[in-house]
């Protein structure tokens, strides 16, 4: 667990250099998600949970959107 725990953190570390490429305004800079999942993060993050069977995968044309009755808050 602990060397997937060490991929998902070089995959931070990939989507925060490229906010920050973005933020400079830097020719060719990446999509943060982007640069996180190139990095390898999401399958280091999924292989850190073994056993959890089936991945649950969000259905088509849902969009983005939260559940009515769970507050969120920023």
């Amino acid at each position: 667990m602990m060397a997937q725990l060490d991929r998902v953190f070089l995959a931070y570390e990939a989507m925060i250099n490229a906010r920050r490429a973005g933020v400079a305004h830097a020719p060719g800079a990446t999509n943060p998600q982007a640069a996180f999942e190139q990095a390898g993060g999401v399958e280091a993050w999924h292989a850190m949970f073994p056993g959890n069977g089936a991945r649950i995968e969000r259905p088509a044309g849902v969009g983005d959107r939260h559940c009515p009755n769970v507050p969120v808050g920023y």
